[in-house]
């Protein structure tokens, strides 16, 4: 079967859905990366702050300008979008697991089904 439209319109349905879980896994996948890379970078701006004084200027860029900020205030702040990425994180790689399983699941419905269909035609033929 060299043609989609040959296929029973259900293993259609099947291909469809497992392209659209495919496409669903890449972008948590990518997502969940980004918010990762991100974490690093806050887990890595508050161990720094946590090695210099209290007394050391910490600026933060607001826009187009640094504004001069305390360090508790931006310790709290870094601290609260950890917190954030690390609930999506989490949510992120649940939804991760379970598109894997459903593609996992589709994969094998489909080999089942695309099978039968190979058997199907060879015995139908001879």
């Amino acid at each position: 079967m060299s043609n989609i439209e040959e296929l029973p319109v259900e293993t259609q349905h099947k291909l469809l859905r497992l392209q659209d879980l495919q496409e669903r896994l890449k972008v948590i996948t990518m997502r969940k990366s980004q918010y990762e890379s991100e974490l690093h970078e806050i887990q890595e701006t508050i161990a720094e702050l946590n090695n210099i004084s209290d007394e050391t200027p910490i600026y933060k860029s607001t826009g187009y300008v640094l504004v001069r900020v305390s360090r508790d205030k931006i310790l709290n702040e870094l601290n609260d979008r950890k917190d954030t990425l690390e609930l999506h994180i989490k949510t992120l790689a649940r939804q991760e697991s379970v598109a894997r399983a459903q593609i996992q699941e589709l994969q094998k419905d489909l080999t089942t089904d695309l099978r039968f269909l190979s058997l199907g035609k060879s015995s139908g033929s001879g």
